[in-house]
This record gives C-alpha cells, structure tokens and sequence, in this order.
C-alpha cells in the first residue's frame, strides 16, 4: 500500500466545500474531505493575510495538499493499511464573496471568541441552498448568532429578501471527531476517531433535514457516527454543546491541577490526561454534579415527568473513544489511559527556572514528568498558560452558559461558581460579580443573558421560544416536550 493513500469515499457525491479556519480541526477536516475527492477550498479572514500567505507556501512545499497522519483511524475501510493521506486544496482565499458563491458545504472551525466576528463576514453571501456546519460550535449562541447577522443582512440589504431565503441549513457538531494535532501549517496528525458524535441542528429543522444530516455527515468524514440528540431539553435551549464533556473536563483538570499551585516553575511540561491527578477528577465530578442539577430544574420546567439521564464524564469518554479507553472503570483511569489522549500537555509557557527550584505539588505525580516537547535547557522551566482555549473558550462558552441558565432557574451551583471565580481572575475577565452573572464580560459569552433572557419560560430557542423572548409572554409548545 502506498505511504500517501486517498481515504476512501463513502457514497457521498463531490461537493464544493469551503474549510473556514486555520487551527486543528479545520485543517484536519479539510484533509480528510480533500483526500476523498472533494473540492476543498480554505478561508481566511482578510484580517489574517500573513497566516494566509504562510498557508499557501506550506501547500506549495507540500504538493498543494495537507498530509493527514492517522494514529487511529477505527474502521478497515478508512485506514486500509495506511497511516498517511494526502488531502489536495485548491487554494487559500480571503475572499468570502467569491468563494462561498459556489459553496455547497460552508464549514466553520475556529475558537469561540472568533466565531461571531466569523459569522457577520460570511453572512452576506450565505443562503438558503448551502449547508453550513460548525465544527464543532459551542451551543445555541452559535445560531442566536446567525439569526441575528442574516437578519442584518435583511434589514441593511439593497434587494428585498426574507431570512428565510438567506439561512442555510444549520447544523453543529457538538465535539470534533477526532483528536488531533497541528504539527505545522499543512501537517495534522489524527490521535483517535470518536466513534459517535452528538450533533445539534436549527430548532425548526424539518424532518427531512433530520434524517438526512446525519447520514451525509456520516459520509463526509469516515469513522464517526453522527447522531442528533432525542430530547429537548438539551436541544432546544441555552445549554452548551459540550455540556458534560470539555465543558467541564478542561475546566475541571485546570483548576485541579493549578488551583494550589504555588507560582514555582515546573522543569518540564506535565501531560493533561495520563497524569490526571485525583483532585482534577474530583473536580470534574463535583462539576458534573452541579451540572446535572441545572439539567434537572430545567426538566422539571419544561414538564417532564422526570429529569433526563446525561452521561457523567467517564460515560461519555468511553462511548466517544470506545476501546480506545483502556480502563474506564472510573473517571479517573479513563483519563489516564485513554490512547487518544497519549503525549498531550498541559498549555505551558517557558520561562528563567532558578537554579534548584523545586517542583510544586502540581507536578508531584512522576508521571506528570516523563518528557516534554521541544528542547529543554538547564535555566528554562514552564508555567501554565492560563490564556488556553480550555479556559479562554471552556468557561465563557461552556461554565458561564450553565450558569447563566441555574441564575434564571434558581438553581445554586457552587462548584461552577468556584471554577468561574478562579478562571476569570487568571483570565483577567468578569462573569461573576457578587454571586450574580453581571460581569462585563458575559457580553461576550454564551450566556442566555446576553439575549435578554431573564425568565425560565424564555430559555427554550425553537420558535416560540424566540418569539416569547422578544414578546416578553410565555411559551412550551407540547411539541417540545
């Protein structure tokens, strides 16, 4: 078998694809689209012309395409003996106008802070034939976001249109499905597959739309199952995508491991998940906990006859990653012997170590010290990174969300409020202010309040809830129950 292999297509007609993104997952994405025949194009913003240019000489070097190394890739068909394949880009572009003109599939990969500065530049030449795919998006802001720029868009435009002529199909994938790297500009890596991913589309989606999005996403990236979630409660309101999941695994591994850290550098980066520590799981379940308490209040507003079951951290790794999880007998060795989680560090800053600085408590675990990326000379230790996606995208989008829906309901949650209090200090943000999400910055986050909401009957997103939170009357159609 040769050394560069193409993955093979899975019944999927050749689409005009438009990749938005320059990190892991969307250059992943477009490799592996690229490399099943797809014409696969990337976007940037104009904003971002030097990692454009530096982009398009990478694809010069590289023959024109992403090389794609796969650690795991879970079926026979995907993997066929081949650990490397080549996914051919047509070209790099700052143009939103000019590409998305002939886009079938519009798919956005970015951080979260960027999304909606993202969204208002492709808004105006989005419409209602293309699907538009976030990969992955961070909850229903993601189409509160939409909505509101297309209706911009309506509102300022020269031609009479209707926001239903300008919205696409929405859909969003709550993870990534995979676990992957970015070695270097046109060089991902793929650690691992999930095998099931959870996928959200527009509330008034039709039925139609509901069978069909998930078989093609299905097609569109081998490995993976897409499957829509079943109950509204999770669907329909302002709870995060990675509710359960990164939403309060990052979080929770950053305060365990950081929150008593005394400032002293570390000689060498410890690993995020084999070196989990028992606090950091602790954490993650006390997260949980606090978490499922929200869920239930907003079942029991929605007139469910009982709260509905979300799977705790554990359940979820070992339903994503499947064998993959070596041990998952609980949270804690489900994080440490994952194979897909292997050779990943904590974000990590290099700085002046002084001459026989002892390791804090952070890095007692052994474990935690067995080799760190790049060189590493006698006078340089590391601090943690505290700007990283985990807390910088993690708690605006995924803790604050949360809380902001337990502020509308009534419901405490002490835990969520200790990681908020701590991540927005090191982040040099404000959420929470005197035990209330009135911060400057849930402005700016994934918050319900951020749209007005201020009572439980406006949580719901799906028409009538949209409608009844700019009505100020009451909604739950029995549709959503």
């Amino acid at each position: 078998m040769s050394s560069a292999a193409a993955i093979p297509a899975f019944g999927v007609p050749k689409c005009n694809i438009v990749v938005c993104g320059s990190g892991n997952g969307a250059q992943t994405a477009a490799a592996v689209l690229g490399s099943q025949g797809h014409t696969v194009w990337l976007y940037y913003s104009p904003r971002y012309q030097q990692r454009a240019a530096e982009m398009r000489a990478a694809l010069a070097v590289n023959g024109g395409a992403i090389t794609l190394t796969a650690h795991a890739l879970p079926t026979a068909e995907a993997l066929d003996g081949t650990t490397t394949y080549k996914g051919p880009i047509q070209g790099v572009s700052t143009n939103a106008a000019e590409l998305l003109a002939a886009a079938d599939v519009v798919l956005l990969s970015v951080t979260a802070p960027a999304m909606e500065g993202l969204i208002r530049e492709l808004a105006p030449h989005l419409r209602s034939q293309q699907l538009l795919l976030f990969l992955q998006g961070t909850g229903a802001v993601n189409y509160m976001m939409l909505k509101a720029a297309l209706q911009d868009c309506v509102t300022a435009g020269p031609i009479s249109t209707s926001l239903a002529d300008r919205m696409p199909m929405y859909a969003a994938a709550k993870v990534l499905p995979w676990a992957c790297r970015l070695q270097a500009p046109a060089q991902v890596t793929v650690c691992g597959t999930k095998e099931r991913v959870k996928l959200a589309l527009a509330p008034d989606a039709c039925g139609l739309l509901r069978v069909m999005l998930p078989r093609l996403l299905d097609g569109l990236f081998p490995g993976t199952r897409f499957l829509l979630d079943a109950n509204a409660v999770l669907e329909d309101t302002y709870f995060p995508y990675g509710l359960l999941c990164s939403d309060v695994i990052h979080p929770g591994m950053m305060y365990g491991t950081w929150a008593a850290w005394d400032g002293t550098p570390l000689p060498h980066k410890p690993l995020f998940y084999h070196s989990a520590s028992q606090e950091a799981a602790d954490m993650i379940e006390e997260l949980t906990a606090d978490t499922r308490a929200v869920i239930a209040a907003m079942c029991k507003q929605m007139g469910l006859a009982e709260a509905i079951h979300v799977p705790d951290a554990r359940e979820l790794m070992s339903a994503l990653y499947g064998p993959q999880v070596a041990d998952p007998s609980c949270l804690l060795t489900a994080l440490r012997s994952n194979a897909a989680y292997a050779g990943i560090y904590h974000p990590m800053k290099a700085v002046p170590l002084p001459a026989a600085a002892p390791a804090p408590a952070a890095a007692a675990d052994p474990a935690s010290r067995t080799g760190a990326t790049g060189a590493e000379g006698a006078a340089t230790g590391y601090v943690p990174d505290f700007s990283c996606r985990l807390l910088s995208e993690d708690v605006p989008f995924g803790l604050v969300p949360t809380r902001g829906i337990a502020e509308v309901l009534g419901v405490a949650t002490p835990c969520i409020d200790k990681v908020i209090s701590w991540a927005q200090d090191k982040l040099g943000k404000e959420y929470l202010v005197g035990g209330k999400l009135s911060g400057k910055d849930v402005a700016s986050s994934g918050a319900p309040q951020r749209f007005g909401v201020t009572r439980p009957e406006q949580l719901v997103i799906g028409a009538e809830g949209v409608a009844a939170a700019a009505a100020d009357g009451p909604v739950f159609a029995d549709a959503h129950v």
